[in-house]
């Protein structure tokens, strides 16, 4: 028998071909980021006001600062600052 990874968790063959081709942000998004779902977050101002207090701080960039905070695309932060 032949392990199929995507089947496994549910990913479709062109959600599994984004992943391989970089398009799909494993490192941020988890193994959620192959599920092609996407979901609406709603975030603080709180936190919002820390991400960016800590981008203006300089030193990190969006991606860095995206996975510290469980933020699943660093464009999100950009919109923000």
């Amino acid at each position: 028998m032949v392990y199929q990874p995507r089947q496994s968790i549910g990913s479709t063959a062109s959600i599994t071909h984004k992943w391989h081709s970089g398009s799909c942000d494993m490192m941020t998004g988890g193994p959620e980021a192959l599920s092609g779902r996407r979901y609406q977050h709603a975030y603080s101002e709180a936190l919002m006001l820390e991400v960016v207090q800590s981008y203006l701080a300089g030193g990190t960039s969006y991606p860095q600062l995206a996975r510290k905070y469980g933020i699943p695309n660093h464009s999100i932060i950009y919109q923000w600052v």
